[in-house]
């Protein structure tokens, strides 16, 4: 039992190394990228997402909003856009299809730049379809469902 238990500790602690040493080695991202043809300093994007922040896909879109702020925050730092600043507008509608619809609804009205929206759940997506279609506006997600897609 004790070979086996010392098996399994050694399993572990080499799961746990070798992603950690593979890291050292990484060059930092992005290692190129090409020359900006126009200098968009002083210029604004916005990305605009809501979802369900605060019920049942709470746990799972939570730490999806948490990434885009983190990107969106090496963005500004590294000047990536060529020196434009990126924010982000973002509502919670608790997985409430009704205030998804009204986020929707109010996001197309007040913000004339909206010409991709972030959502978190292929529910959204699919109640959301043919309005997007319509409005011709793209959709990143990080779930899809057929219907949705």
């Amino acid at each position: 039992m004790r070979k086996l238990a010392l098996f399994f500790t050694l399993l572990c602690m080499i799961a746990i190394a070798i992603p950690a040493m593979a890291q050292d080695d990484m060059v930092a991202y992005p290692s190129t990228h090409t020359e900006c043809e126009y200098d968009l300093t002083g210029q604004h994007i916005n990305f605009y997402h809501f979802g369900d922040l605060s019920g049942p896909l709470a746990s799972i879109t939570g730490p999806i909003v948490l990434a885009y702020d983190d990107a969106m925050a090496y963005i500004n730092e590294t000047g990536l856009l060529c020196g434009a600043t990126v924010s982000s507008t973002n509502e919670d509608t608790g997985g409430d299809p009704g205030r998804a619809l009204a986020a929707y609804d109010r996001f197309t009205s007040e913000y004339d730049d909206l010409t991709i929206l972030g959502l978190y759940s292929s529910g959204d997506s699919e109640l959301l379809f043919d309005q997007l279609a319509e409005d011709e506006i793209t959709v990143l997600i990080s779930a899809g469902s057929v219907p949705g897609l």
